[in-house]
């Protein structure tokens, strides 16, 4: 249960075999190639897929294939596809076919909808003529007259008219009404241009509002009427066409599946050839070097020496100024929560793997916050279900898994609080059932304080822990001064003051009181002397020491325990935010069971525990990691590691079974 050993191999074959050693090497998917530090390679690479994926991508995104599965799509198992098809795929394809036929359909399709937006447009600008005989040639100004189309209220008509009657400028100005509606009337207006700057303001007095339609181009010897009907069998003409398009889009779907295939296909390819361009080489040599785990150094050994045996491969330790990729070794009990570990971030190569660590805090943080038997039932259930009904990836079968575990230990939590969907049942006149349970009831005052001091408790216990991985490790690693001087003297130091407060509050520890005292002096001094060893100065080592025992500096400090162990009181302050939700939900519920209420009772219970469900269980996740993450990573865990990342098959939509064949069977 640690971070997997890894070596360094160093490895060669002659030049022409350099896509039998990429294919080899990528089928095996043992080994993370790095750059060549000496010579680079001078192969010539023959052609580079990289445009052909960028079509096929544009394929894919408008067929809007790449999110289809929603939330889900990481979540859901790959369809699977034999390697001989998949290597195939480029031959059987005839994607460039493909592609020029989805490019003609995509023009088309482009070219109609433009003209229907036209369409659409002109139809609204011409849609209030629609019932007129005149042609746009009507409206034309003559030399010496001036024709303009707008609207006028019901009122501002009449009073136009009235105005128009009564003024000196009848005889050079015409008002007609062409349509009406109940709002408005619209109204052709014709004048003499001599006397615009007389008229104009008083249409505009009378509200009236110009409209200036947009014609369609060469039909202007044709009435308004015409114009629009013509428009509307044009758009019916495109309408048509797009319906046919659509269709053969439908058909063009059966080629996604291929498609998407021959997608990760140029995918391993292109990732080939990076890993190509990462190799050295002489004039008849191809060099490369990567990591291995040192597990399968000799499976990797065996093959290659049989696959090239005018090749070489060598492996050798990491150096100090290597930094290895990391692989997660554990357990299969512990390896679902490698997850958590993730979230955070892969430790150093050279650091602790947190994940055998956190495993037990983390499940009795997560339980402690959902704290409800009922909710402990129902998400395993959830993951039961969703493990039956969704064909999951590995991924996602470690966190089911994880929800498994975490769904138990809440079910025990639950029941040892005696907390059931908000609830407690079947409670005696003592408050117990079986005379045992609740063991703690955090809605007691008494219960309450008990399960404070209980996750006190829990949390020194996971600092201890914390602390105490750090010490094993740096001893292991042969650092035993700063396993002694930085750990261990924290330990002394912590230790003595909590045996010091226990005296306080147990009478029959009170005998070593004065005990505790000096060594809880002896261990301040210490720490004051020893935190601040790296100083050039005997008064900067005091000093340093002084200051290490608030927390600013050094491994640890006495403000910065407290504040951790107190953190760990959140912990009950969830479980009774999850349980008191769960009381409301269950009283709202109460109170519509009366008349015909009684019948959505039973869907409205199952609905409203859901729903806090989903919410709790996100709040106890996030809050048990963060205890992890913040109050328990800082005393052990050391950041920086890069995940290992073999020379494999990199799909993203097909999962391709490799065969146990010997892959050089027909060169050989």
């Amino acid at each position: 249960m640690a971070i997997a050993k890894m070596l360094k191999v160093r490895g060669g074959v002659l030049k022409k075999d350099h896509s039998l050693l990429l294919e080899y090497l990528g089928n095996a998917g043992l080994i993370e190639l790095t750059t060549f530090p000496i010579e680079p390679s001078t192969l010539k690479i023959e052609s580079n897929p990289s445009i052909t994926l960028r079509q096929v991508e544009e394929i894919l995104s408008y067929y809007q294939t790449e999110k289809s599965n929603g939330m889900l799509s990481g979540l859901i198992e790959k369809p699977s596809i034999e390697e001989n098809d998949f290597f195939s795929i480029e031959n059987t394809l005839k994607f460039e076919l493909i592609y020029l036929h989805f490019k003609d359909l995509k023009t088309e399709e482009g070219s109609y909808k433009k003209e229907k937006d036209r369409v659409i447009k002109e139809l609204i600008n011409i849609k209030p003529l629609k019932n007129l005989s005149l042609t746009p040639d009507d409206l034309q100004d003559s030399r010496n007259f001036s024709f303009k189309l707008g609207f006028l209220s019901h009122n501002d008509f009449a009073n136009l008219s009235k105005t128009m009657d009564k003024s000196d400028y009848w005889p050079i100005f015409a008002l007609n009404s062409l349509q009406e509606t109940s709002e408005s009337i619209m109204v052709e207006i014709a004048y003499c241009k001599e006397y615009s700057k007389q008229i104009l303001p008083i249409l505009s007095e009378h509200g009236f509002k110009e409209y200036i339609p947009e014609f369609p181009a060469n039909i202007s010897n044709l009435s308004f009427s015409e114009i629009y009907s013509t428009l509307l069998t044009e758009q019916d003409k495109i309408n048509n066409r797009l319906t046919e398009l659509e269709k053969e889009k439908v058909a063009f779907k059966n080629y996604l599946t291929n498609l998407q295939i021959y997608h990760d296909y140029l995918i391993t390819q292109i990732n080939r050839i990076e890993n190509l361009e990462k190799m050295g080489g002489t004039r008849n040599c191809l060099l490369f070097e990567g990591w291995v785990k040192s597990s399968d150094l000799k499976k990797l050994q065996q093959e290659f020496n049989t696959h090239f045996p005018y090749g070489y491969l060598e492996s050798s330790s990491p150096t100090t100024e290597d930094n290895p990729p990391v692989i997660l070794q554990n357990h299969p009990i512990i390896k679902p929560y490698e997850i958590i570990t993730r979230f955070f971030g892969l430790p150093n190569y050279r650091g602790i793997d947190p994940t055998p660590v956190l495993a037990l805090p983390f499940t009795i943080f997560f339980s402690i916050n959902l704290g409800d038997a009922g909710y402990g039932i129902l998400l395993f259930l959830s993951a039961f279900i969703m493990s039956r009904r969704v064909k999951l990836n590995k991924d996602a079968r470690g966190f089911i898994t994880l929800a498994y575990f975490l769904s138990v230990t809440t079910f025990l939590v639950g029941s040892l609080t005696w907390t059931w969907f908000g609830k407690s049942p079947f409670l005696d006149n003592t408050g117990k059932i079986f005379q045992v349970l609740p063991l703690i009831n955090p809605w007691d005052a008494d219960g309450l304080m008990n399960a404070i001091i209980l996750v006190m408790i829990i949390g020194i216990v996971t600092q201890y822990w914390g602390i105490i991985n750090r010490f094993i490790h740096n001893y292991r690693k042969g650092d035993i001064k700063s396993a002694f001087l930085d750990q261990g003297v924290w330990l002394l130091l912590l230790s003595s003051l909590l045996f010091l407060t226990m005296t306080m509050f147990f009478p029959g520890l009170a005998y070593f009181k004065s005990i505790s005292i000096y060594i809880l002096l002896v261990s301040l001094l210490l720490t004051v002397l020893t935190q601040g060893r790296d100083s050039k100065t005997w008064a900067g080592k005091i000093i340093i020491g002084l200051i290490s025992l608030y927390g600013f500096v050094g491994y640890y400090g006495l403000a910065s325990f407290l504040q951790d162990v107190l953190s760990y009181t959140r912990l009950i302050a969830l479980n009774l935010t999850s349980s008191g939700v769960a009381m409301v939900l269950n009283n709202i519920v109460g109170m519509l069971a009366t008349g015909f209420g009684w019948i959505l009772v039973p869907f409205l219970w199952i609905a409203f525990h859901l729903f806090n469900l989903a919410m709790v269980l996100l709040g106890a996740f996030i809050h048990a990691f963060r205890l992890q993450a913040i109050e328990l990573f800082g005393r052990f865990y050391e950041g920086g590691g890069i995940a290992f990342n073999p020379l494999d098959l990199r799909t993203n939509y097909v999962k391709v079974n490799k065969k146990n064949k010997d892959i050089f069977k027909e060169v050989k």
